[in-house]
């Protein structure tokens, strides 16, 4: 990118970048730009909407006042004046793939950080997109992954069969959207844009940027190529290391403590390409301890990161919190403390003390029951435990039918005096599944899988920025589990 008035903030972990790019924004309001002439673009909608609620607390501002605060896909589908019956969603690609005997069901996340987890359709689908956001020729994406179950017949022929479906159905994907704009030209006139997260950038999204970026007056571009994690989506990094302007490093972390600090140094000069940069950690020494097992970890207080490169192992990292009674959530799915067997408990513990509850709360507790629910129950109803032929007791004895599972959890989450209404303390995720968030502790296996360990080799650097944003997501203390395999992530 080429811009008389290019400014690149680098923002090392925790050192309050969107913190920085706000209050930009207030000193350009401030100066008298009016904000439907300010953009604020991010890679991903949390990053928009963590700036755009800032700026309405900040500002007193509305949704309308500031437009131009999305991610560039939505900046697209404004500006093609889309509705959402006009953008391909799950059921048209598991339509195409039953047309083409192909299994899909939405596996591709970004939260694995690689695609061999997906069903061979959603990976097809994958690649054929990927060779649209990196602008490289379908074969030349097809010779690049190691993937025996993927031919090439089978992903030319989907490309073919996609271009149809979408021509038949008059509608479009999300890359086309990026696409048709650039053709299109169909960008808002600013004054200021600002370009968050544009280490994850891919090259159509750098070709937006430069497109909207040419007719403004001031560029800042934000972004840590030390946490660029998503090459393997079609990020372009280079792009980002390669920008020529006017650099500040925000160089005081808020997050990372002494300890941490090091660990993380010393992992991010492991990586060849890179932009030099030093920050300083927080006043605290922090902890980083070491164990052969993760069941050693005690994570029977605070807040944690349960951390796994690789979705297949946070089993492991689930079964120990069921088994000890800890309260948690796996990141991108349902939490258990968030079960409707759950709300069936709080429901029943309430109706056996006298209280009285609404209709369907009763038809959700006999869900649980052995006793057949009795009819004529209105749900917008109220009723009392004297309305039914039901004597008070413990739910564990009353609600029968929640698996013996679940209800030993339960049990033993109680028993341990945790709070069975409030957000879990314990988040199991992926590393991809994390970045951009913090907790006070971070349990990290090192493990990877086969396929990752391959890739390692390959393209080292971008493991390395893997496990980089790993380690730099804990606040007080890193608890890093020794490998069992011989394919392993060294730190």
């Amino acid at each position: 990118m080429q811009h008389g008035n290019l400014n690149i903030i680098l923002g090392p972990p925790g050192t309050g970048k969107t913190t920085k790019l706000i209050s930009l924004v207030e000193k350009h309001l401030t100066d008298g730009i009016r904000p439907e002439h300010i953009g604020y673009l991010a890679f991903t909608r949390k990053a928009a909407n963590e700036a755009a609620d800032r700026a309405f607390i900040k500002f007193d501002y509305g949704k309308d006042d500031l437009p131009y605060f999305r991610t560039i896909h939505s900046l697209c589908f404004h500006q093609l004046h889309l509705k959402r019956a006009d953008v391909m969603g799950p059921t048209h690609y598991r339509e195409l793939g039953d047309m083409l005997g192909l299994e899909v069901d939405g596996g591709a996340t970004m939260e694995e950080g690689q695609i061999f987890g997906m069903k061979t359709g959603d990976k097809l689908f994958f690649l054929e997109n990927l060779s649209r956001v990196q602008r490289i020729p379908l074969y030349d994406i097809f010779n690049k992954q190691d993937d025996d179950n993927i031919s090439w017949f089978e992903l030319e022929r989907l490309q073919r069969a996609l271009i149809k479906y979408k021509e038949k159905r008059k509608i479009i994907d999300y890359t086309d959207m990026l696409v048709k704009c650039l053709e299109k030209k169909t960008f808002p006139k600013l004054r200021i844009l600002f370009v968050d997260e544009a280490q994850d950038l891919s090259k159509v999204q750098w070709d937006i940027i430069n497109e909207i970026g040419k007719d403004t007056e001031i560029v800042y571009v934000a972004g840590d190529d030390d946490q660029a994690i998503y090459r393997w989506a079609g990020a372009d990094v280079d792009q980002f290391i390669n920008l020529k302007g006017n650099s500040t490093v925000l160089n005081q972390s808020y997050r990372v403590p002494l300890s941490i600090w090091e660990l993380a140094t010393k992992l991010s000069l492991r990586i060849k390409s890179r932009i030099n940069k030093e920050f300083k950690p927080q006043e605290d020494k922090g902890d980083v301890r070491y164990y052969l097992d993760p069941e050693d970890v005690d994570i029977s207080k605070d807040n944690w990161y349960l951390l796994a490169r690789n979705g297949y192992m946070l089993n492991q990292l689930e079964n120990i919190c069921i088994k000890n009674g800890y309260p948690y959530s796996i990141l991108g799915r349902r939490s258990p403390l968030n079960a409707e067997a759950l709300q069936a408990i709080r429901l029943w513990t309430r109706l056996s003390k006298g209280e009285s509850i609404v209709g369907s709360g009763i038809k959700l507790i006999y869900k649980y029951m052995v006793t057949r629910c009795p009819r004529g129950i209105n749900p917008d109803g109220y009723y009392t435990i004297s309305d039914f032929e039901l004597k008070p007791g413990i739910w564990h004895e009353r609600l029968n039918k929640i698996d013996t599972k679940r209800r030993e959890y339960y049990i033993m989450l109680l028993k341990r005096g945790e709070k069975l209404d409030k957000e879990p303390r314990i988040k199991i995720g992926t590393i991809h599944g994390v970045k951009g968030g913090e907790a006070e502790h971070v349990l990290l296996l090192t493990d990877i899988a086969p396929r990752t360990y391959r890739e390692m080799h390959a393209l080292p650097d971008d493991e390395i920025r893997v496990f980089y944003v790993a380690i730099t997501r804990a606040k007080k203390s890193l608890h890093i589990v020794q490998p069992n395999t011989n394919m392993y992530f060294d730190i």
